[in-house]
């Protein structure tokens, strides 16, 4: 597995390629080194444009498989009998599935669906894996791992 951050490929000059597993989050991918305070493409201006689509129909590109992940707790309320580890939560108020990993996070319910990515993919193959922000990326990571949040198995 490799972690892609900003500082790495600008010290290395490149984005490694020597893993089967990549975890980073979309804008630390797609942002390079901050011009006057604000982040900058990786990339540049493209100097080639070959879609999908047609990598596809050429022969070089497979389709992909978009993997969407349901569970019994895809909404959420607060009731007085929850443990809150941290933060705060509104009483009465529905989380959806926009809201987890993002506003709130209920680990075992994470965990699940990460067990159930893991037996739906080969992991020989390349995996992509989008994540709603970097806590999220290394939660995802550690229970992909069997570890919890400490490093502990």
């Amino acid at each position: 597995m490799v972690r892609i951050a900003p500082e790495d490929i600008r010290k290395k000059g490149r984005v490694p390629k020597n893993g089967s597993l990549f975890f980073t989050i979309f804008q630390t991918f797609m942002s390079g080194p901050p011009k006057d305070g604000q982040p900058s493409p990786y990339f540049g201006d493209p100097v080639y444009i070959y879609s999908l689509k047609d990598g596809i129909n050429d022969g070089f590109l497979t389709p992909f498989k978009v993997r969407q992940i349901s569970t019994t707790l895809d909404e959420y309320v607060y009731t007085p009998d929850d443990y809150v580890m941290e933060g705060e939560v509104q009483y009465g108020k529905i989380y959806q599935e926009t809201d987890f990993n993002k506003i709130i996070e209920i680990k075992e319910r994470e965990a699940h669906r990460v067990k159930l990515f893991m037996d739906m993919i080969d992991q020989r193959e390349k995996t992509l894996v989008f994540c709603a922000s970097q806590a999220h990326a290394l939660a995802v990571r550690v229970q992909e791992k069997g570890k919890d949040q400490t490093g502990r198995w």
